[in-house]
């Protein structure tokens, strides 16, 4: 019987360090502009202004490598595409307050 319960606990215990590495390994991919939820994420005018820049950067290198010659073939395209939005995530991410990025998970997970 105490076999049986030191075996459970770490069954347990490993179930819930693989599921909570699972959590912080997770990336967060921002698929949708946040600007059209500045006012329910309450973003500050300098939040917005970077926000539109980042948006602009990201657009604009998807342009040039949409019209690049050398990366033709369709999976050189998706992995630079990946590449940026991963990137455009990132740094919006670290452009949000830690409210805001409750918020939007949240909004997030209404929406999925």
């Amino acid at each position: 019987m105490k076999m049986r319960f030191v075996y459970l606990s770490m069954l347990l215990l490993t179930l819930s360090l693989s599921a909570n590495a699972q959590l912080n390994d997770e990336k967060i991919i921002i698929k949708y502009d946040p600007l059209f939820w500045k006012d329910r994420l309450k973003l500050s005018y300098d939040q917005y202004v970077k926000i539109r820049e980042i948006n602009y950067e990201y657009y604009q290198k998807l342009m040039d490598v949409a019209h690049d010659k050398a990366t033709s073939n369709h999976t050189a395209l998706k992995s630079k595409a990946d590449a940026f939005l991963e990137e455009r995530s990132n740094q919006i991410w670290n452009t949000f307050h830690s409210r805001q990025r409750k918020k939007w998970m949240k909004m997030i997970a209404e929406q999925g």
